[in-house]
């Protein structure tokens, strides 16, 4: 799997607390778009096929809830892909950019190959 995304995460606990929203591929060329969720060393993932790697992803931040929404070249608005509340959103957080990439089995044959590029950051305080 190779993916690249926005990670918010929780800075000073002993286990993990964090959302990564990212897009990329399963060793496949079907684009996917991702929303995982960490709570205590725990995780859960939703993943859905994407239209293309040309996308934009977005995070928003209201009180202790994180809405991830996704948004293609093609599309005119961004479409949400869900949402986390957690406690942990109420303190001190770290939020950045990250690249993944994981190889099982075969993975040195998986395709495509991608380029991550961040553009377009903007964070806001509201």
């Amino acid at each position: 799997m190779k993916c690249a995304g926005i990670v918010v995460r929780n800075k000073n606990e002993q286990k993990e607390n964090y959302v990564f929203l990212s897009i990329g591929t399963g060793g496949n060329p079907t684009p996917k778009v991702s929303f995982k969720k960490t709570v205590e060393n725990k995780s859960k993932a939703f993943a859905g096929k994407a239209d293309n790697m040309n996308s934009w992803l977005r995070l928003e931040k209201k009180g202790n809830k994180l809405i991830a929404f996704y948004k293609s070249v093609s599309d005119n608005e961004d479409k949400k892909i869900g949402e986390y509340s957690g406690d942990w959103l109420n303190s001190e957080i770290q939020i950045g950019f990250a690249v993944y990439a994981g190889f099982p089995g075969d993975g040195p044959k998986m395709k495509p190959d991608m380029k991550a590029e961040f553009t377009g950051i903007k964070i806001e305080m509201q």
